[in-house]
């Protein structure tokens, strides 16, 4: 991965740079993921505190998420291109579509395909879970930081 990476919503009001490499990419095919963006989703984790932004945004707290996730999205296009982690909060996931290079995605998995729609083919060979990965079967958890119990007040963008 080409360092730093760009993305930004459709209008390119609100943009992010990323530097550091990716903790985790993974294909959800959730029915949250599902029903925000309307499709199975590309979901990259990095590191937040190597996250900057510039722009407007506006955010939710997805209420029903297993794990609370703050969902940020531009106030003027309205496309959704990241989340933050409730209960980690050191991660920032940043939706890849949004990536200007959306090849710079490196998917490790596919998650919650007991959900995906039946004309939604899966044709490459990475591990598949119904539900939750099973990190032991993938080598291990990813370093994505400290665990700390859910707190909405530590859930805010900062913008420059």
């Amino acid at each position: 991965m080409s360092d730093p990476l760009g993305g930004g919503c459709r209008c390119g009001a609100l943009r992010y740079k990323v530097s550091g490499e990716q903790i985790a990419g993974v294909i959800c095919h959730c029915k949250g993921c599902q029903r925000r963006t309307g499709a199975s989703t590309g979901v990259m984790f990095v590191d937040r505190h190597r996250t900057s932004w510039t722009g407007q945004h506006r955010s939710y707290i997805d209420p029903k998420t297993t794990q609370p996730i703050r969902m940020l999205f531009c106030e003027s296009c309205g496309s959704t291109i990241a989340a933050l982690a409730g209960s980690y909060p050191d991660v920032q996931i940043i939706l890849a579509a949004s990536l200007d290079n959306p090849q710079a995605f490196v998917p490790q998995l596919h998650m919650w395909v007991s959900e995906k729609p039946h004309w939604v083919n899966i044709s490459d060979a990475l591990p598949q879970f119904q539900r939750h990965p099973d990190w032991e079967k993938v080598g291990g958890m990813p370093d994505i930081g400290r665990f700390i119990p859910f707190d909405a007040s530590d859930m805010r963008l900062t913008i420059e």
